[in-house]
C-alpha cells in the first residue's frame, strides 16, 4: 500500500473535535483532563492500553533517554512513556497529519501539560522509511500501534511469494 493510500485510510477529519465532545460528556476539558482520561481513544490499536503497558514495561527506560515512537497516532504511547517512566524526551512520527495535529494540540492542554511535568513530546508527520532525523538521534524506539501492520504486511508478502512464484 502506497503512503497516500495509508494516510487516506487512517485520516480522521474532526478527531480533535470529537475527542473534546467525548471529554465534555465526561465532565472534563483541556484544563482538567489527565492522560488516564484519554485511554479509550489514546490506545486504539490491537490490545489497547494493556498491550502498550506490557511492551513499555520491557523497555528499561532511563530519564535521559531520547525515545522515538513510530506510528505515534495522537501521542498516547509518548504520553505513557513520559508519565509512567519519567523519560524527558519523546519524539513521535506518524503518516497521518490529522493524528499529529490532534496529538500536538492535546499535549498543549493545561491538564496534560501538568502531567508531563516539563518533559518534551514532539510529534511529526513523517514516514518510518524516511525519518527526518540524523542517525543515532535516539536511544530507544517503540512502535506499539503500527507493529501489527508491519507483521501483517510481511505475512502478506510471504504468502504472495509462496503462491505466485
Amino acid at each position: 500500500m502506497a503512503v497516500p493510500a495509508v494516510t487516506a485510510h487512517y485520516a480522521t477529519p474532526g478527531i480533535l473535535e470529537n475527542m473534546l465532545q467525548a471529554l465534555e460528556g465526561m465532565g472534563k476539558g483541556p484544563q482538567t483532563v489527565a492522560p488516564a482520561d484519554l485511554k479509550a481513544c489514546d490506545e486504539f490499536h490491537m490490545g489497547g492500553a494493556p498491550a502498550a503497558a506490557h511492551l513499555l514495561a520491557q523497555m528499561d527506560f532511563q530519564n535521559t533517554d531520547r525515545v522515538l515512537d513510530v506510528g505515534c497516532g495522537i501521542g498516547g504511547t509518548a504520553r505513557a512513556i513520559v508519565c509512567n517512566y519519567k523519560v524527558s524526551s519523546v519524539v513521535g512520527v506518524d503518516l497521518t497529519q490529522e493524528y499529529v495535529e490532534a496529538g500536538t494540540a492535546i499535549n498543549a492542554w493545561p491538564g496534560i501539560q501538568s502531567a508531563l511535568a516539563g518533559a518534551s513530546i514532539e510529534l511529526h508527520t513523517a514516514s518510518a522509511t524516511a525519518l527526518p532525523f540524523a542517525d543515532a538521534s535516539f536511544d530507544k524506539l517503540t512502535m506499539v500501534a503500527c507493529i501489527y501492520i508491519c507483521v501483517c504486511l510481511y505475512i502478506y508478502v510471504c504468502m504472495y511469494i509462496y503462491i505466485y512464484t
